[in-house]
């Protein structure tokens, strides 16, 4: 469950939002993401979020979405093990010959893997704004 946070700094007049575990939060302090500074949490009442944990089938869905460049097998099955090692914790295995283009291909998928799971984890947080592939399932 993730409930959203807003604040308006004192010091700065930013107005900036939070997003945390629970609706006990209210009053709390935080530190303004423009300045520093301590701002007071406001809960604005409506709905509380739930969200569902991504998954690497959503997140290759929207990775690979129609009109994209395409890709090789072995850079798409790259990304998949990136965001499998992400999401899952499991180790990545390199299914090719190092200095081949089938590895320096998979290789490159795993980097976009990555990416895409860092990306995700900073629009969970709050800290990026979302774009429209990305969005929760």
């Amino acid at each position: 469950m993730t409930v959203r946070y807003t604040y308006r700094c004192a010091a700065c007049s930013h107005h900036g939002q939070v997003h945390l575990d629970d609706d006990s939060h209210e009053g709390e302090h935080t530190a303004c993401s423009a300045c520093g500074a301590t701002a007071t949490l406001e809960w604005v009442g409506g709905a509380t979020l739930h969200r569902a944990a991504p998954t690497v089938e959503t997140l290759m869905a929207a990775a690979f979405m129609p009109g994209r460049d395409p890709r090789s097998a072995e850079y798409k099955e790259g990304v998949r093990a990136g965001l499998t090692m992400r999401i899952d914790g499991r180790q990545m295995v390199v299914p090719y010959t190092l200095g081949t283009a089938q590895c320096d291909a998979y290789l490159a998928g795993c980097e976009e893997g990555k990416a895409i799971w860092r990306e995700r984890t900073a629009i969970s947080s709050g800290s990026l704004a979302r774009r429209d592939n990305y969005t929760d399932a």
